[in-house]
Order: structure tokens, then sequence, then C-alpha cells
């Protein structure tokens, strides 16, 4: 009977003990943190836990696999969890110890504030689940991306910068100057309704969520001023395998809709073509509208160690770290829009390849056009090389200069010249050209085209020197004469060529090893730079010796006092 009484307490203290151990034990969710060995502050199993559960949202599905990190910026404890990748939104759950949170993701989403320029935190208290927690990219501003992303605490990512300060600070307080507070005075003003129409078609075709706003417009070259309205649709690499896939489609959508590409008309002055960049403008009765689209990093950093042209570091880029922007600018009240004649060009027949006699520097073509037909031409050329195109129609023997146009540019990419008889300019890269030649009359008309391509006259390199060449993406059909400046980062060297007008490409030869910035300054306010076509910051060139760095375009226009390349003092001076 004693023996009995002693043995009921010892087993209620054995099961005591063994509960108390099991509540101490981590916990064993399956989405629970795993702790790196190098990572002593991460949350999970530190105590008593809480659960912070949320939505994963890109622009537009598939959401790829990726890291979603709680980090409590006072304390620096920190957990995280991978997530699968899902056609859907993805969605994630995050054990965390008690305290307030700031959650990101290695694809640069984030849990914004209430205001949408900083990361927003998550409160969370032992034994407590917050739920509907959305994790979307940061907004866009003229200042760019609305908030920043912080390195994350296990050393894998680098952080993502947000906004510069000033810039930010300007904006709140309506001072910027910028699109978002400039003034409206002016004949040009927002389509209708149209603009919500095109927002609903683009969002339809594209599959992107656009936003809609009211601009300022201000052409300096025509003295055209006012408002308009500005859609613009987000994406990634998971959405678009290249700039062309939003560009063809949105520009087949202003086609649908009545529009007509414009010929003669000048754009907006928001836009510029190039590998990652495309660019095209249309036009209905006063009405006009420029669709401009581009591709960049999320962050220029990631570029950081990738040498040669942005293109470079645009192929070694994942889809998630690609960022697609569609804008879409339209206004009415324009003087003197033209609406092009309606015709059907047949662009299904096969190119014509050029070629030259051995030794030869030109050749001439002679064909006839049918009304409404296109002939197109290819040819291979070199970086530097200078090439000079002038097309003769006639109808019934009499010169009608009218009767055909031609369109020149580098092959797979929007056209850099546009219904001209007379081009000529230096070849930004080597590899293959076209022009095509399109019936503007209504009747058979005859041509003769010829090109001359001059020898390169001297060798751009050598042992100690090396040389960068690009394109001229002026807007408009008329490019001034220009200085091409290349700024040395390194010191206050600088080094500079002249391009005459009406000239396309450029190349700045015997060049110091070094890293450049490279802007071109006009007589006029605007002032062009190699510079990322999202926030207008220049991007710096690598140049080597012996080496020749193609594609360094002229892409970004701006006003001469812009705040991000120096606009207002040309060193070589007019």
């Amino acid at each position: 009977m004693n023996r009995s009484k002693k043995s009921v307490p010892f087993f209620y203290l054995t099961l005591i003990l063994i509960l108390l151990l099991s509540a101490c034990a981590p916990g064993g969710q399956e989405n629970s943190a795993t702790e790196p060995a190098s990572a002593p502050t991460q949350a999970a199993g530190s105590g008593a836990s809480g659960f912070i559960q949320g939505t994963l949202n890109m622009q537009a599905p598939p959401t790829p696999a990726m890291t979603v990190y709680a980090l409590d910026p006072a304390t620096g404890v920190w957990a995280s969890v991978e997530t699968a990748a899902s056609d859907a939104a993805g969605a994630f759950t995050l054990e965390v110890s008690p305290g307030s949170y700031q959650i990101f993701t290695s694809a640069g989403l984030g849990y914004a504030s209430e205001d949408g320029w900083s990361l927003g935190t998550v409160t969370v208290a032992a034994g407590q689940s917050i739920a509907g927690i959305a994790i979307r990219a940061p907004g866009q501003s003229e200042c760019g991306s609305m908030f920043g992303i912080p390195a994350s605490p296990d050393g894998r990512f680098a952080a993502i910068p947000g906004p510069d300060e000033a810039c930010k600070a300007a904006v709140l307080s309506g001072s910027s100057g910028g699109s978002a507070q400039a003034p409206m005075n002016g004949a040009l003003q927002p389509l209708d309704d149209d603009c919500t129409n095109l927002q609903v078609a683009m969002e339809a075709t594209l599959q992107v969520p656009f936003a809609i706003e009211e601009i300022a417009i201000n052409q300096s070259w025509s003295g055209q001023t006012g408002g308009g309205c500005k859609l613009t649709g987000l994406a990634n690499g998971n959405n678009f395998a290249n700039v062309l896939i939003p560009y063809e489609g949105a520009r087949d959508l202003m086609l649908e809709h009545g529009w007509s590409e414009s010929i003669s008309s000048p754009c907006l002055g928001y836009g510029g073509e190039g590998p990652n960049a495309a660019q095209t403008c249309f036009v209905r009765g006063s009405e006009s509208c420029e669709l401009f689209v581009y591709g960049e990093p999320v962050n220029m950093d990631l570029c950081a160690g990738i040498e040669g042209p942005i293109g470079e570091c645009m192929d070694a880029l994942t889809p998630e770290q690609i960022l697609y922007t569609t804008n879409l600018i339209c206004a009415q009240g324009f003087e003197g829009a033209e609406v092009p004649e309606e015709s059907e060009f047949d662009l299904s027949s096969h190119p014509i390849v050029i070629t030259f006699e051995q030794g030869a520097t030109d050749t001439t073509l002679h064909d006839s056009l049918q009304p409404g037909e296109l002939h197109s031409y290819i040819l291979s050329a070199m970086a530097g090389q200078e090439m000079t195109v002038s097309l003769y129609v006639t109808i019934d023997g009499v010169e009608t200069p009218a009767g055909a146009v031609m369109d020149i540019g580098v092959r797979g990419y929007a056209p850099t010249a546009l219904s001209v008889l007379d081009w000529s300019g230096m070849l930004p890269s080597t590899g293959e050209y076209f022009i095509d030649v399109k019936s503007m009359a209504d009747l058979p008309v005859a041509y003769a085209l010829h090109i001359n391509i001059a020898p390169v006259e001297e060798n751009p390199v050598d042992e100690m020197t090396g040389a960068v060449s690009g394109g001229i993406e002026y807007p408009g059909s008329y490019v001034p004469l220009l200085h091409i400046v290349a700024f040395n980062q390194d010191n206050d060297d600088w080094h500079w060529v002249g391009v005459k007008e009406n000239t396309y490409g450029y190349t700045l030869a015997n060049l110091p090893p070094g890293r450049y910035h490279v802007i071109a300054y006009s007589e006029n306010e605007l002032v062009g730079a190699y510079a990322s076509v999202g926030d207008g910051e220049p991007i710096p060139v690598t140049v080597n010796a012996g080496e020749m760095t193609q594609e360094v375009n002229m892409q970004v226009w701006l006003e001469r006092d812009n705040p991000y390349f120096p606009g207002a003092s040309d060193p070589v001076a007019w």
C-alpha cells in the first residue's frame, strides 16, 4: 500500500517533465525559417512565436520561387522562408519571435507603408497570427522606385536602394518641378474619355496592370504646351521575353483602335530607341500618342562587375531582375498633326541582300514599286563606317520625291530614320542594317537606290587606347549638330568628337582606358546621354586598351538643367 502511494507522485512528475521538455523544443511547422550557422539572431525557435501570413504579388502571374524575409530593424532578429513558383499569386507563412518586422523578398518585393514611400512594419505578439499581408513591387514616381529593399540578413542578396531623399522630399512638399506637380497651362489637354478606354484595352492585351495619371507636356522644340494622360504598365522577364513583345502588342492595339502611326509628326519627347527600348508615335486628327517601351535592371547595382554594353548585363540577369516599363502618353490639341495615308505595305517579301563589287564602296539599285508595295534590303557593315543612302523616285520619267520613302535602321530593331529620301550617318555597331523602300503613291513608281559606305579611315583603337561607338536617338526626325563628350570618372580628363546634322551614329576613338560617362550636347535645350531610360542616371562605360565598346547609345534626352547628368556647361563650347 505504501509502495503504491509513492509511485503516483513519481508518475505525475515524470509526465510534467516530458510536457515541459516538449513545450521548449523548436516548432516543426512546414514553413518555419531554417537556421543557418551564421545567423544567431534568427527568430524561429527563439521563444514563444507568432506567425505572419500573406501573398506575393508580381505585376502579373506567374510568381517565381523566392525567399521571403522578416527583419526587425530595431533588434536585428530575422526569419525567412523559401516559397515555390506558382502560376498565380504566391503565398507565404513566416514564424517569428514577438517584434515589429519589415517584410521583403529576394525578388525586390516588399510590404509598403501606408503612403508607399518606405517599407511598412508588421507587429506580432507571442501566439498571434497576422494574415493578409500583401507583398508587392514598389510603386514608381519621378524619383524612381518609391521604396528600397534592405540587404538580406543572411548575406545572399544585395540591398536595392530606394529614392533619393532630396527628390522624395521635393515631391512630398510639392516643389519637385516634375511631371506630377508641373503646371498644365497651354492648348494641349488629355484625351476626353479615350485615356480610360486605352487603359482597359492595354491591360487586356498585355495582361499587365496599368496606372493612369495626368502629366504636363512641354515640347521645347515646337513651343506647344499643356497637359496629357500617361499610362504606365510594369512587368518583368516572366511576363515578356524581350522588349519587342509588349511594344508590338501595344502598337497593334493602337492601330486596331483607329490610330495611325505617325510619319511626319514629332513625338512628345518622352522616349528613345535602342537594343532595350522601342518607341513610336500615333496621330488621329489633332490627337497624338507616344508609345515608349523599355527594359532595364531593377537595380543598376546588379550590373556591377559586368563589363561592356548594358545588353551584356541584361543577358546575365534572371527574369525577376529585369523590369519592363510600357508608357503610353496621349494629348489632344496639336497644331499641324498629320495622319499618313493608309496603305497596306507588303512586308512578307524576302529581304534583298545588298553586295558590293570587290574594292567598291558604293552601288546603285534600280527597281519599281506598285501602289502599297515595299522592298526590303539588308546589308552588312562595321561600326565606325559612314553610310550615305539616297533615293531617287520617278513616275513616268518625271522626278516625284513624294512617290516613295525609306526607313533605315539596325535589323531587328525599330527604324533609326523614318520616311526619308536621304540619310547619312556613322554606323554605331557592327552587324546587319535594313533599308525599306515603300511606295507612297497611287501609281507605279520607279526608283534608284544609291548606297555608299566609306571604309573606316583610321583604327579607332591601338595597344594603348580603346574606343566607344553608338547610335544617336534624338527625339523627332531632325538631329542637330552635336558634341559627344566622354568624361573620365577616374580623373578630370574628357574627350570629344563633333557630329554633323542628321547623323545617327558616332565613334569616340583613341580613349585612354578607364570608366567614362558619355554625354551629347546640342546648341538647344536638350542634352543626351548613355543612361538608364528609367531614372536618367548615366551608365558607366568601361574602355579597355585595344577594344571597341559598341552600342553606347545616346538614348536619354533631358532638358539642360536636369539633375542627372552634366547639362549646364558643354566643355567644348559652341
